[in-house]
């Protein structure tokens, strides 16, 4: 009796162990894998000083200000050049664009229609927002209406107005290999490139 007693507790400690270890091996490689960035980090953690460049196309600007559109949340940033190129980014898209006159669209709302450089283009969406700007441009109001385009052949736009300015930018949608971004360093030999 007793040696049937003591068989089947080693039983027990057997079985409880081998689940402890079961289990062990399910929690512990979730448990060691590093934290990815979030899209939002990624798609916004360009800075002043970097330069943008549009892969294949030689095209390139260093970002000279950023001006963040936040509502109750961020909703993208304007990182303009000091060439007027300028890179909009989302959470889900990109656009590099051109900076256009915009003088006739300075009002309290955005139109549902808009003509840029030959282009009529159609709102997709219209957003108030907050503008936060850093670097050597400033958009000249706090809040504005925000404005995205499209005129159904590719050509994408962005509008920005209040009733005291607005600021119109051009451009084309960019896919995900499309966009590199070099960042200098203090030291050449230290320089090099990010993903955004």
């Amino acid at each position: 009796m007793i040696v049937i007693g003591a068989l089947c507790a080693s039983a027990i400690a057997a079985a409880a162990g081998l689940w402890l270890g079961m289990r062990r091996k399910k929690v512990e490689p979730y448990a060691s894998e590093p934290l990815q960035p979030s899209p939002v980090a990624r798609v916004f953690s360009l800075a002043i000083g970097d330069v943008c460049i549009q892969a294949g196309y030689r095209k390139e600007f260093a970002v000279a200000s950023r001006w963040m559109l936040r509502d109750d949340a961020l909703r993208g940033a304007l990182w303009l050049g000091t060439d007027k190129s300028t890179l909009l980014t989302t959470r889900d898209r990109r656009w590099w664009m051109t900076r256009v006159d915009s003088v006739a669209y300075v009002g309290a709302d955005v139109p549902s229609t808009i003509e840029l450089e030959g282009h009529v283009l159609h709102r997709r969406r219209r957003l108030p927002v907050q503008i936060e700007c850093e670097g050597d441009e400033r958009f000249g109001a706090d809040a504005a209406i925000l404005g995205e385009y499209e005129d159904g052949a590719g050509k994408v736009a962005v509008l920005l107005a209040c009733s005291a300015c607005a600021a119109a930018f051009i451009g084309n949608a960019l896919r995900d290999d499309e966009l590199e971004v070099w960042v200098p360093a203090a030291d050449d030999a230290s320089a090099g490139t990010k993903s955004a």
